[in-house]
């Protein structure tokens, strides 16, 4: 999307379990369950490998765009 004269992408979920899953969860959630989940990240990982071919890829689009 566009912000002013800037164009930002913005990567990841909206799933309410998103945060939880890549960083894990210790202590007690709003519904009072005690919680001690380990991390299971993907989206970090994801990019740390992909990273560079996302951002060229998103240079080409907005290229492409413009």
């Amino acid at each position: 999307h566009r912000a002013g004269p800037v164009i930002v992408a913005e990567v990841g979920t909206n799933a309410p379990q998103g945060r939880r899953l890549e960083f894990g969860f210790v202590g007690v959630d709003s519904l009072g369950r005690h919680y001690n989940q380990p991390p299971f990240p993907h989206l970090g990982p994801a990019v740390a490998t992909f990273g560079p071919l996302l951002v060229q890829e998103l240079r080409s689009a907005v290229a492409g765009a413009l």
